[in-house]
């Protein structure tokens, strides 16, 4: 599709929302809603800590008398719910021709964090010493090492299915199997069932869906089949159990995390079995709580990967947008397939 940020579309996008306005605009469209295969998402943009960056923001001037705009930013930095502290401001003081834009970098150092943390940035527009628009921003501010989370969509594989053995797990798998799961991890990769906090909850009846670890799903009552969709029990093996990791009562959560500080290959695998029609919303979070990552899906009946670049400690929720329960039919990492890319 064409880029809906070139100068002509982003004037017809944006100036129907203010007259006067600042935007963001790698933001934005960052933001925008999915298609439905898991593309245009929205997602928590991450930046490095102590790092410069440069966002490329847009001015709109859409008046008829006033040339002067000023740009102030305020930034608050979240370190937790209780744990707030502000940064100094930037701003900027732009002349923009009236019924035009004017495009201008934004350069800023990101604060030093032991952990990810959330950076609140309210861009705001002022015209004869009054402000006329403001927008929030939120972003996840990630430091270096096995501390930091950050994740980065890499997109959709609609052609392995079921045949994953060699192409995916090579580092660690999951795989919902009859009455259990088929699983390998290397001693630094971390694959599990629930959130991960279960031992930090001992008053948590063992029953209770939200941190249950051995929720399955047969979707046939002879659970050995030949369908290719589904997934393969392990490498060199030819079973394939019609069954899938579910929830009935709450979001199937994933807990997955990488302990060496570096980057890794995440590959979600969603099967439709029934070919019903079904869609799930598939968030990521960092640990903090934190979405780094929100995608609408659907098309998966003959199913599909999910590939994301990660690093660090992050937790899956897949939410079922029916009243079918939520199923998720493996889960994969692998070495970093774009060491040149930095999310």
């Amino acid at each position: 599709p064409a880029d809906p940020w070139q100068d002509g579309a982003i004037q017809n996008i944006q100036r129907a929302f203010a007259p006067v306005a600042v935007y963001d605009r790698d933001f934005d469209l960052a933001n925008t809603r999915s298609n439905g295969r898991g593309q245009y998402p929205a997602q928590m943009v991450s930046l490095p800590a102590q790092s410069t960056i440069t966002r490329q923001c847009v001015v709109f001037n859409d008046e008829f008398a006033g040339e002067k705009i000023e740009v102030r930013v305020l930034r608050a930095l979240r370190l937790d719910a209780n744990t707030a502290r502000e940064l100094p401001p930037l701003t900027r003081t732009l002349t923009v021709p009236l019924g035009g834009h004017v495009t201008f970098p934004l350069a800023f150092t990101t604060p030093d964090v032991p952990r990810n943390a959330e950076l609140v940035v309210a861009l705001t527009a002022r015209k004869n010493g009054q402000e006329r628009y403001r927008e929030l921003l939120y972003f996840a501010i990630t430091p270096q090492g096995k501390n930091g989370a950050a994740v980065q969509f890499q997109g959709r594989d609609d052609k392995t299915q079921g045949d994953w053995a060699g192409v995916y797990g090579r580092q660690a798998f999951l795989i919902p199997i009859q009455q259990g799961r088929s699983g390998f991890q290397l001693p630094d990769i971390d694959v599990r069932r629930g959130t991960g906090y279960e031992n930090l909850a001992p008053n948590l009846s063992p029953n209770e869906p939200w941190e249950e670890q051995n929720q399955i799903l047969d979707f046939e009552r002879n659970l050995l089949v030949t369908d290719r969709r589904v997934a393969l029990r392990g490498p060199g093996l030819t079973e394939r159990f019609a069954t899938a990791f579910t929830a009935r009562q709450k979001p199937l959560t994933m807990r997955v995390s990488a302990e060496d500080g570096a980057f890794h290959q995440l590959s979600l695998y969603l099967l439709d079995y029934k070919r019903g029609g079904q869609a799930v919303d598939v968030d990521i979070f960092d640990t903090q709580g934190h979405r780094l990552d929100s995608r609408r899906v659907g098309d998966f009946a003959e199913g599909a990967y999910l590939n994301y670049r990660f690093r660090g400690a992050l937790i899956v929720r897949v939410v079922a947008l029916d009243a079918s329960p939520p199923t998720l039919s493996g889960i994969f990492v692998d070495a970093d397939a774009a060491k040149n890319q930095t999310p």
